[in-house]
């Protein structure tokens, strides 16, 4: 059996982390990879954090 690996992607807002990851994906068959997306993880809008000039804090 192989050995399997855990390769976190982290990073901001719109800093391309997931054309990054669809790029790598390419590279492997549906059977070799598993993904566990965080994209569809956050609060509503209107409970996001806001910093001290009042711009809610996406990340």
């Amino acid at each position: 059996m192989k050995t399997p690996y855990i390769i976190g992607i982290t990073g901001g807002s719109g800093s391309g982390k997931t054309r990054f990851l669809n790029t790598l994906l390419e590279q492997f068959s549906s059977t070799q990879v598993c993904l566990v997306s965080q994209d569809n993880y956050y609060r509503k809008r209107d409970e996001q954090p806001v910093d001290s000039q009042g711009v809610k804090n996406f990340d």
